[in-house]
């Protein structure tokens, strides 16, 4: 058995061959204080949301054997690992890997479980294990593991607001998401690509406005939620991607589709 201490991270690879023994990889993810503090350090500061947890998803991209892969969560973060810490366990077939059908071969959302419930902890130890199947030959894989830090926010009757036909509109700006080229010294550039998702209470029908900060502009809008279910709730979800261009500040605002709404939402914002 090989274990592989990766340390304090919300993305790694792992690469190796199996020959009957198991890979076990320990992770951690960053604590909440590390996520405020790295975002002050850029000059940022959460105002409308704030980080409640992390989503995550786990992508093979070589795998020439069957394998039993688990993913749980290392409670007492002592190395040993209970059945009832499993959160996800299921054998991963070479033909799953690279199909557009298995993107995410190993599931980590349980489908009964709320949203909030489905997220990896703050500072929580994690555990990744992949055992072959056919202990006679050599097993090669390759995997990528990212976690996405996920935000929640309120629209309510505090919040800004605009009339139309008399009623009104709630919405959070969300200036502290603002991008333009060389932002992060210089790590954003032209021709980056973004990806934002925002899911919310039923309660509430999300819009995401993309806009250009200087000029209030509307530069692309994302509407027409899907639902979807998990446990006991029904959420709404919209997406919207976008790719930086040259002399525009990017920012957001989250609004509601429907007069007077109000609720929850959760927020995600990454580059692809």
């Amino acid at each position: 058995m090989s274990e592989k201490k990766i340390g304090t991270t919300t993305s790694f690879s792992g690469t190796g061959s199996l020959v009957d023994q198991k890979d076990t990889y320990l992770f951690t993810l960053p604590t909440i204080n590390d996520i405020i503090n790295d975002f002050n350090t850029v000059g940022r500061e959460f105002v409308d949301v704030q980080p409640i947890g992390y989503d995550a998803s786990l992508i093979f991209t070589t795998l020439n054997e069957p394998a039993i892969v688990s993913f749980g969560v290392d409670s007492n973060n002592n190395g040993i690992f209970e059945d009832n810490e499993i959160i996800a366990k299921n054998t991963i077939n070479p033909s799953d890997v690279g199909s557009e059908l298995f993107v995410n071969p190993l599931s980590i959302i349980n489908t009964d479980l709320s949203l909030e419930d489905n997220l990896l902890d703050f500072g929580q130890q994690y555990f990744l294990e992949l055992e072959s199947t056919n202990t006679t030959t050599s097993n090669d894989y390759l995997f990528d593991f990212n976690a996405s830090t996920i935000l929640v926010g309120e629209i309510d009757k505090n919040d800004p607001f605009y009339n139309f036909r008399r009623q009104k509109y709630y919405y959070d700006q969300l200036d502290e998401f603002a991008l333009k080229d060389g932002d992060f010294d210089n790590l954003i550039g032209v021709g980056d690509e973004f990806f934002i998702s925002v899911i919310s209470e039923m309660s509430l029908d999300p819009v995401i406005f993309l806009l250009n900060q200087d000029t209030n502009q509307v530069i692309d809008v994302a509407y027409e939620a899907q639902s979807v279910s998990l446990g006991s709730n029904n959420y709404n979800v919209v997406q919207l991607d976008f790719t930086l261009q040259a002399d525009i500040t990017y920012t957001l605002s989250i609004e509601s589709a429907q007069a007077e709404q109000t609720g929850t939402y959760y927020l995600s914002f990454a580059s692809l």
